[in-house]
């Protein structure tokens, strides 16, 4: 009994230490992942006299436990760059658990071989649920525009439709036609907290669909574009569907459309907005 309690506290002791140097030595709890999930999954296995259920059960909630306190508590920035190493770290350690798991199940678990490894297999199905619905988690991000009209009314964040002041961009060669564009509203999503939720940023998407010669990837690497400058520093390609925050402080939004190459020519297309709150 005594074992126990001391493994546990142990484990604990461990978890605190490793996310407290995370938060002041970052990336420090990321890394040490890997060596407190395998250190804490052997502790549990081959010290304590648990019961096999609540072994799992204490491996599972310390890996969950040290996922939780790295997004909510490690020092630097939490971005999606941050959550592939953190996932990376998260992977690596569930190796090192499993192949401690694989060895005390052919050593110590002789008899109950098929009994152990089904905890084995629903603890692992349990951690990997986790981690594709939590991978956000301690994170809010600008959510993607939609790509059709009818999605954005689907999801009730359509405002209206827009008219572009000509329906043909030619530059060059190339001629592009407007196909549809609308107006949304902006949505992020907000996992802050235990459960993620989409709310409204206050902020306006312009979205613009155009038929034209575009590669497979739906661009167009010969011509840029800039929203409401002329200036081509800091343009971007053409794409088939062109997205932008809506300047609440003008009354037209323009776009402005150069040759690659060709810096101080542009076409000039306006953009008629009905509402606009």
């Amino acid at each position: 009994m005594i074992k126990n309690i001391l493994t546990i506290t142990i484990g604990v002791l461990l978890l605190l230490i490793s996310n407290y140097l995370g938060h002041v030595y970052p990336p420090f709890s990321i890394t040490w992942t890997p060596v407190l999930i395998g250190l804490f999954t052997g502790l549990v296995l081959f010290v304590t006299n648990f019961k096999l259920v609540a072994k799992f059960g204490f491996i599972v909630g310390l890996i969950i436990s040290n996922d939780v306190l790295i997004k909510f508590f490690a020092g630097g920035t939490h971005d999606w760059e941050g959550v592939g190493w953190i996932s990376m770290f998260y992977f690596l350690g569930l190796i090192f658990s499993f192949i401690i798991i694989l060895i005390y199940g052919f050593t110590k678990q002789v008899q109950r071989k098929k009994e152990y490894y089904i905890y084995a297999i629903i603890s692992i199905v349990i951690l990997i649920t986790y981690l594709s619905y939590f991978d956000s988690l301690g994170m809010t991000y600008i959510n993607n525009p939609t790509k059709l009209i009818e999605e954005s009314k689907k999801e009730g964040i359509f405002i209206s439709e827009v008219h572009l002041s000509n329906d043909t961009i030619t530059i060059g060669n190339y001629k592009f036609l407007f196909k549809q564009g609308w107006i949304e509203r902006q949505t992020r999503l907000n996992h802050l907290g235990l459960f993620e939720k989409n709310e409204l940023t206050g902020e306006n998407n312009c979205i613009i669909v155009l038929n034209g010669k575009f590669n497979k990837y739906d661009c167009n690497d010969s011509v840029c574009y800039k929203v409401n400058d002329s200036n081509a520093l800091g343009s971007d390609y053409i794409t088939k569907t062109l997205s932008f925050t809506v300047d609440k402080s003008l009354k037209v939004q323009r776009l402005f459309f150069h040759r690659d190459g060709e810096w101080s020519k542009y076409k000039e297309i306006k953009i008629k907005i009905k509402n606009n709150p």
